[in-house]
């Protein structure tokens, strides 16, 4: 796995209920995101998260500065944009200018966002090394905000069937093995495609293809929403069920990962009007 820009981890804010959570580092949340996407002569800027984040009322971002202190700012419900096939993808436009005090560095789009056809040309898949940035609930700081890293592997790739999330409905998505955790509910995640990468075979002599030695890729593939959990009985010292069937829920350690064009696909509406 590659070094992590520093860039990625200084686009990262943490979400919290209100400003005395957010300014204390407790409670519940999650995370988000600034981009900045381009538009003719223009950059606008945007704060990415999921949905049920924001249902859930945590729309107070904690900000960084750079005097290594924190601020705390609400952004309205209402000025949040959901996905409109029930995605669990929402973004919220930065409608005043950035301060120069925040330690802030939105992701430039169009440097860590592939196109579709950047991600077909690379043959991202199954086995891929992948990466998310956000926040730990079991430490989320009083004082500062600090990314936590998780690393894992695509498991699997959209396009197939369509998976149930936490909210209980279908949605497009890739499985990665990737040991989420409530917290990291927003966090971008990406694909890290390292020199020398085996990336299959083309053309019609099918040779191997390999990613150059003197490259490294490092993409966005989408944005967390949650894990997939695995019910099991609860069984007797004997081995046998209880009656009536008593059932945990555990974490499965699959992430459930929104696709990037989703994000895309509210950034361009967005744009439109």
């Amino acid at each position: 796995m590659p070094r992590i820009p520093d860039q990625l981890l200084n686009s990262i804010v943490y979400l919290f209920r209100n400003q005395t959570e957010a300014l204390g580092g407790n409670g519940s949340g999650g995370t988000g995101f600034f981009i900045s996407y381009p538009r003719q002569t223009t950059r606008h800027i945007y704060v990415v998260s999921n949905v049920h984040v924001v249902q859930n009322g945590c729309v107070t971002l904690r900000i960084n500065k750079k005097d290594g202190s924190c601020e705390a700012i609400e952004i309205p419900m209402a000025s949040w944009i959901a996905h409109t096939d029930s995605d669990d993808v929402c973004v919220a436009p930065i409608t005043f200018d950035i301060p120069s005090t925040w330690a802030i560095n939105p992701l430039e789009w169009e440097n860590y966002c592939p196109t579709s056809e950047r991600f077909q040309e690379l043959n991202v898949g199954v086995g891929d090394d992948v990466f998310m940035l956000g926040r730990f609930s079991g430490h989320s700081g009083r004082t500062y905000n600090q990314p936590l890293a998780r690393f894992g592997n695509i498991a699997m790739m959209d396009g197939g069937e369509r998976v149930k999330d936490g909210r209980g409905l279908l949605v497009d998505a890739y499985l990665i093995e990737m040991r989420s955790l409530p917290g990291f509910s927003g966090s971008p995640v990406f694909v890290a495609i390292g020199a020398g990468s085996y990336r299959g075979v083309y053309g019609n002599e099918l040779k191997a293809r390999m990613m150059p030695f003197y490259t490294e890729t490092i993409g966005l593939i989408g944005i967390d929403t949650g894990h997939k959990p695995v019910t099991n009985p609860v069984l007797h010292e004997s081995g046998k069920k209880f009656e009536p069937h008593l059932y945990v829920t555990q974490n499965s350690g699959i992430a459930i990962v929104a696709p990037y064009y989703k994000i895309i696909d509210i950034l361009e509406l967005v744009e439109r009007h």
